[in-house]
């Protein structure tokens, strides 16, 4: 269950962040009401998942990971952006980092 919910709280707060760009400063009421309807149920999803859990440390590594890695591929397929040698170095760096952190919350 706790994998579950950080799986879907990742995904609520990578759609609330894709939201940034339509929602234009929030400027545009719809995407700016669902990014940050989004942003509220992805932190619901994450308590629900430390609950379950009992540390925070470990669910939120799990949605920081998975953020990280959906974040620069939904970038790269939905805006456009590039795929170059240094984005992947900084999500591989980001999910090192990660998994150092969380070897020494397990």
């Amino acid at each position: 269950m706790t994998f579950a919910c950080s799986l879907m709280a990742a995904a609520c707060f990578i759609g609330g962040g894709l939201l940034t760009k339509p929602a234009a400063g929030l400027s545009r009421i719809v995407p700016t009401v669902a990014m940050f309807g989004l942003f509220v149920i992805g932190a619901a999803l994450l308590a629900v998942a430390v609950q379950s859990d009992g540390e925070i440390g470990s669910a939120y590594l799990v949605v920081v990971g998975m953020e990280t890695v959906l974040a620069l591929a939904i970038g790269v397929a939905i805006y456009d952006e590039q795929l170059t040698t240094v984005r992947i170095g900084a999500v591989v760096l980001a999910m090192s980092g990660t998994a150092v952190i969380a070897q020494g919350s397990i």
